[in-house]
This record gives structure tokens, sequence and C-alpha cells, in this order.
């Protein structure tokens, strides 16, 4: 990487982490370390990321908190947290509500290529300098953490979310998985042709998907929300509870569906459309194509023309 890309990085980290200005005074602290591939971070921590030869963080936090911070290296993982339930009773009163000190927890994580980022608690990460390992790369949230400006080349994504957490994704890959759980939200957009995207969501979580796809598989339940767009020649569903799939704007050559519970799907099959509905399940598909019933038990098939009617 040249002088003036690491710059940016740096001011680009240095602009998310402190667009507040805090009221307490900061202590900022460097660790250098022999090697790291993954990152845990929690507890309101903000992150940002800058490639680097070397392995490195550096965190900022307030001088009053800074013996509840831990920063290290386990195995392979570079560890970040903040031991809340330690603070005592002085400081949680000095730091509670909106006229409380500003709670200072920023993290700058330096090295040549990462495989795995894993937020909890509130965490968030700017990824835009994010050093993505071009062979795989995991992304695991909860406890409405966040990641933004994620933009990776890989071979193989996975992504895991759950409890309020949100993201927003682009990537070059050839394999993707997602699985989204109780309130996540993420968008994810594909910039080149995949192979293979299994989705998987449940809960109340909502995906916004757009890609090209030779194979999606889709297994969907809960209240979740999902859009597609884009292409794919074989489309596999399988959806129950309340869940809503609208995929008349994902065009495939063949789709094969189970469905039951009150789902609902929206398709559009050029060649094929399977089926196999029960339970009060409701499936409208747009185009011309052959359909082969398995069974349609107390649910319905219907065409996107006499749907709109």
């Amino acid at each position: 990487m040249t002088m003036t890309l690491k710059l940016l990085s740096v001011l680009s980290a240095l602009s998310f982490l402190f667009g507040t200005v805090a009221s307490a005074q900061t202590l900022t602290q460097t660790q250098d370390f022999s090697s790291f591939s993954r990152v845990e971070a929690s507890s309101a921590f903000k992150v940002t990321f800058v490639q680097s030869d070397t392995y490195k963080a550096v965190w900022t936090v307030n001088r009053d908190l800074k013996e509840l911070v831990q920063v290290y290296v386990q195995g392979e993982t570079l560890h970040a947290g903040f031991l809340k339930k330690s603070m005592s009773p002085e400081l949680k009163k000095q730091y509670k509500g909106k006229n409380g000190s500003v709670q200072v927890l920023n993290l700058v994580v330096y090295a040549p290529s990462l495989g795995a980022l894993s937020l909890a608690d509130e965490a968030a990460a700017d990824a835009s300098s994010l050093p993505a390992d071009p062979s795989s790369f995991s992304l695991e949230l909860t406890g409405g953490s966040s990641v933004t400006n994620l933009n990776l080349t890989t071979e193989a994504l996975s992504v895991k979310m759950d409890k309020k957490s949100t993201a927003a994704v682009k990537a070059s890959s050839v394999k993707i998985s997602v699985s989204l759980g109780n309130s996540a939200a993420l968008t994810l957009n594909l910039t080149q042709d995949a192979e293979t995207a299994e989705l998987s969501q449940s809960g109340s979580s909502v995906l916004n998907f757009t890609g090209n796809v030779s194979k999606t598989s889709l297994n969907v339940g809960g209240s979740s929300e999902l859009q597609l767009s884009g292409k794919a020649d074989i489309l596999e569903v399988k959806s129950e509870g309340s869940s809503r799939i609208q995929a008349n704007d994902f065009p495939v050559a063949k789709a094969y569906v189970t469905m039951q519970n009150a789902s609902r799907l929206y398709v559009n099959p050029s060649e094929i459309l399977q089926v196999d509905l029960k339970g009060n399940s409701r499936l409208v598909y747009q185009n011309d194509p052959v359909i082969k019933i398995v069974q349609i038990i107390s649910s319905s098939l219907t065409r996107w023309e006499n749907e709109k009617k």
C-alpha cells in the first residue's frame, strides 16, 4: 500500500472515531502483536481498520476507564472489550444519561489481512479500509452491533447476524452464506456473478439481496422479510411462519418451492415451477413455466396477472 493510501485510511479512521468530541480526558495506547487473523470487539467499541504490513492495535479511551478496557490477542483473535459490570457506582453515575460524560472506546486495527470480524453489544465498525482475506471472510454481528462501508473481494463470504444488528455489504464472492435471526437487518449487493448463495432467515429479520447467482437456496421462517433482485438459474425455497419473500424482480429458470403456514412468496420462473404448498401458504408466480405439483393443501397458487386484478 502506498503512503498516500495509508494516510487516507488513517484520516478516514480518525474521522469515524472522533466525529463526536469527547467531554472527558482520553488516553491513547498502542500495542504491537506478532499476528492475528480475526477481530472480536464488544461494549460499544468503535472500530476502524488500516491495511498494514504489521499487526497493531491503537485504542483511545477515557482515562478514568482505562483499567476496565481489555485489548489482547489470544490464539489468532484480537479481542477488545470493556468490563462494564466492574464500573464503580461513581463511574456509572458520571457516564449515565444525556448529561453524563461521553464514553470514548475507539479502536484502530492494523493488519495485512483479516479473515473474520465479530461484533457484539452495540460495537460499530467502519469497514471501508478493512483488508479482507481473499480466500474467505466471516462476519458475525449480535447485540445491536453494526457495520458500514464493507466492500470486499473474497472467494467465500459468511454472514451471521441477530439481535438488532445491522450491516451494509458489497461483495465480490463465489460462494455466499447468510444467516439472519431475531431483528437483524442486512443489505447485501454482489458485484460479480456468484456460484451459490444460501440465505437463511428467522425471527423478524430483514434481508435485501441483489446479485446474479447460479443457484440460490432460501430457508425463511418466522416473520422475516426477504427482497431479491438480480437473477439465478435455480431457486430453491423453503418458507414457513408468516415470512414474506419478494422475488418477482429475481427471474430464474427453475424454481423448487416448499411452503407452509402463512408464508408468502412472489416468484418469477421461466421454465419449471415445482410446488409443495400447505397450511395457508400463498404463492404468486410470473411468466409461463411448466408447473409440477407435489401437493397443494389449504394453500393457493396464483398467476401474477390474476393477483393484480
